[in-house]
């Protein structure tokens, strides 16, 4: 026994120190703008972050977009990984989890002319609310959801969530709330802007991941290594400067001329 695990100790060194510059990563990412999107600076905010940890261990990352559930299908099948995830037991079995990359903190849009309360889960029941599909928002809302004694309306972006919500056909859109913020901005006039409200009691605080596969061992080394370097650009404000650049707006889209 004390050999075999002196093996595995010698293995775990080996791997630790093998090199890996000039190596190439496949993600698969997605659009969920500031963060994330191919028509953004960087590829978004979050974008920018994994790829400058990555960079810093001497990996190339390159991105390619699908749809949510097809970018989490070819990260377990075909990619290296993708990004970015909550933790879920059957996500865990499929794939190495890096530290936390952001912090998603749903909110709850409402209409300017239909004010709501909101303390705790029950009082959601009076009204008809949007919410993603595959969006994590915690246990509390989940077994809302299971328990078919509430009015949910399941769609599969945040915009559609946004228009049913401005056109009064739902009472309340459950997303992120910068990307609810970008996207007001990005798509309504400022009078309209004024119609939407985030309530300032978040649904949820989830930390979100980059995910490696586990059917390449070397993901293993390279999830270990990214975390380092994510910790490093804590530490050197790197991190800091990027999101606050992304809520001064400097991750929208691109335009014609750029």
């Amino acid at each position: 026994m004390r050999i075999k695990c002196l093996i595995i100790f010698i293995i775990s060194l080996y791997f630790q120190s093998m090199p890996v510059n000039g190596k190439e990563i496949r993600l698969a990412n997605g659009e969920w703008p500031p963060y994330l999107g191919k028509g953004l600076p960087k590829y978004g905010a979050i974008s920018h972050i994994v790829t400058e940890a990555f960079h810093r261990v001497g990996l190339n990352v390159r991105y390619e977009f699908f749809p949510w559930v097809r970018a989490l299908h070819v990260a377990h099948e075909s990619f290296d990984g993708t990004l970015v995830w909550a933790k879920t037991p059957q996500r865990q079995q499929n794939f190495f989890y890096s530290e936390p990359v952001m912090i998603d903190k749903v909110a709850i849009f409402y209409h300017k002319d239909k004010p709501i309360r909101w303390n705790d889960i029950e009082d959601l029941k009076p009204y008809r609310v949007a919410i993603m599909r595959g969006y994590n928002n915690g246990n509390e809302m989940a077994k809302a959801e299971a328990s078919g004694e509430y009015n949910f309306v399941t769609v599969t972006s945040e915009t559609h969530a946004l228009k049913m919500l401005f056109h009064r056909r739902i009472d309340i859109a459950v997303i992120d709330n910068t990307v609810g913020l970008e996207l007001i901005r990005k798509d309504y006039s400022k009078k309209e802007q004024s119609l939407f409200i985030a309530h300032p009691k978040s649904v949820v605080a989830r930390p979100l991941h980059v995910l490696l596969s586990r059917k390449f061992a070397i993901n293993e080394l390279y999830i270990s290594k990214f975390n380092v370097a994510l910790q490093e650009m804590k530490k050197d404000g790197t991190y800091d400067v990027i999101y606050q650049n992304m809520l001064s707006g400097k991750y929208k889209p691109l335009s014609a001329k750029d």
